[in-house]
């Protein structure tokens, strides 16, 4: 697997977990604002390195 698909993929993850966790009231709303915050940034950190695949695969 590419790094940018595990990084979609753990991001993913995170994001579904933290829901489920703040929906049974497991965790409190900042601490899954700040889970889903982490989440967005791995998006554009693997966005960036797929972008960087792409293009050497281009060349």
């Amino acid at each position: 697997m590419k790094t940018y698909s595990l990084l979609y993929l753990l991001a993913t993850v995170l994001v579904v977990a933290a829901a489920a966790l703040r929906m049974t009231h497991v965790i409190e709303r900042p601490v899954f604002y700040l889970i889903f915050g982490i989440s967005i940034v791995l998006s554009f950190v693997a966005g960036s390195f797929k972008k960087k695949a792409l293009k050497k695969e281009l060349e």
